[in-house]
């Protein structure tokens, strides 16, 4: 604690923990990301387990969980059915649910260990009961039967909120070390032009909405065009671009016409 240095500063520390301090040190300075280092993070101002080989999530996409939010917030009934996919170590789904009693999440996630992740996270957050945590790839989940024997057809999502990868696979290699060199390619590597995730899965998106529901996706800067075609081309209406602080476009939405 920082406050220790002023009020300590005059203790020696036992040898076991200088040690880990300097190891520490070390693996900092070959640029391993502090949030591995550390084991954890915070993400909109909850705390979040961050083991390796989970990726780390971003400031950006608090801007994803506020914007589904405020959408999840006109919907009617006493229970939110809410879909993450891709769901890493579970923030968005934690997230949506820590700060609405009334959301259900079902999160989804093709890495074992994010899927152990985001159970850790929901149980540390205190809402395990509403975020159930299942391993598989997101496009069969929705094309196919889910475990428990409902159909995707029939499940009747209010939301589904997704931070995919999306980074062209050209540009990997120009990312920060940090980033290429430690965190889970697959969840960064969205291939040749970063649009392959929504390729496979937006045309499959309005077999699980319910009517009036909608989606919304985290994307590249330079990508609302092209996602936003998909959607329209999947059916979905009243699309939408939010920018980051920076400025950028970050989160694209769209809905299910009601009725349907």
């Amino acid at each position: 604690r920082a406050i220790e240095l002023y009020t300590r500063s005059d203790t020696v520390p036992p040898r076991e923990d200088a040690d880990r301090f300097w190891e520490k040190i070390k693996s900092r300075a070959q640029r391993e990301p502090l949030q591995y280092i550390l084991g954890n993070t915070e993400f909109m101002s909850l705390p979040f387990e961050v083991p390796r080989g989970v990726f780390i999530p971003r400031p950006d996409t608090e801007l994803l969980v506020e914007t589904a939010e405020q959408l999840l917030r006109g919907q009617p009934g006493a229970v939110t059915r809410v879909l993450d996919l891709c769901c890493g170590s579970g923030v968005i789904a934690v997230s949506l649910a820590k700060r609405n009693p009334r959301v259900v999440v079902t999160a989804l996630d093709n890495n074992d260990l994010a899927v152990q992740t985001a159970r850790k996270n929901a149980e540390l957050n205190g809402v395990a009961e509403r975020v159930d945590c299942r391993p598989g790839r997101a496009a069969e989940y929705l094309g196919s039967a889910v475990p428990g024997g409902e159909t995707t057809p029939g499940a009747g999502y209010t939301a589904v909120v997704c931070n995919p990868p999306y980074i062209e696979t050209g540009a990997m290699s120009q990312l920060p070390p940090e980033v290429r060199e430690h965190e889970p390619r697959g969840a960064l590597d969205g291939g040749p032009d970063g649009l392959d995730f929504y390729r496979e899965v937006v045309p499959l998106l309005p077999r699980c909405l319910a009517g009036g529901g909608f989606v919304a996706f985290e994307i590249g800067d330079e990508q609302a065009a092209a996602v936003a075609a998909l959607l329209e081309r999947a059916g979905l209406v009243g699309i939408s671009v939010a920018k980051d602080y920076g400025g950028r476009d970050r989160v694209i939405t769209g809905g299910k016409p009601g009725g349907e």
